[in-house]
């Protein structure tokens, strides 16, 4: 839980610079209002089949694994990922997380369900419903 709770402050801290003012004719301005929506904050952790032996199925695994992410950050539906560092080699162990931007709940885990890390049982993956900050980017994120 300590990574979720770091995790969740700094993806707040990514708030979009365009913030709009409350719409009064008060001539002192309201609190800034930022538009939020719905992600789904994906915790790859490693699975039952994950090891840290260097196989060539490990390897053309992990290829899938990068090729899908591609695949999603390219469609609009992978907002952010990354691994979590120096975390212990064992089962279970929280290793990475996706954001993903999806019509539902349903919808976020059968995209993280797709990824071949998760079908290979290489990772596990749980999908969290978070409300955010729209417009969430990084600065070289490519356009659907």
């Amino acid at each position: 839980m300590k990574h979720l709770a770091s995790l969740l402050l700094l993806l707040s801290l990514l708030v979009p610079a365009a913030v709009a003012q409350d719409a009064d004719d008060s001539t002192e301005p309201g609190p800034p209002q930022i538009e939020m929506t719905t992600y789904y904050l994906t915790l790859i952790k490693r699975g039952p089949a994950w090891t840290a032996e260097q196989t060539p199925e490990v390897a053309e695994v992990l290829r899938g694994h990068f090729a899908n992410m591609e695949k999603l950050a390219n469609e609009g539906k992978l907002i952010l990922a990354g691994p979590f560092m120096d975390q212990p080699l064992e089962q279970g162990t929280l290793t990475g997380l996706f954001l993903l931007k999806a019509e539902s709940l349903e919808a976020a885990q059968a995209l993280a369900d797709s990824d071949p890390g998760a079908i290979a049982g290489r990772f596990t993956m749980e999908v969290y419903p978070w409300y955010g900050p729209a417009g969430i980017t990084y600065a070289d994120a490519p356009t659907p």
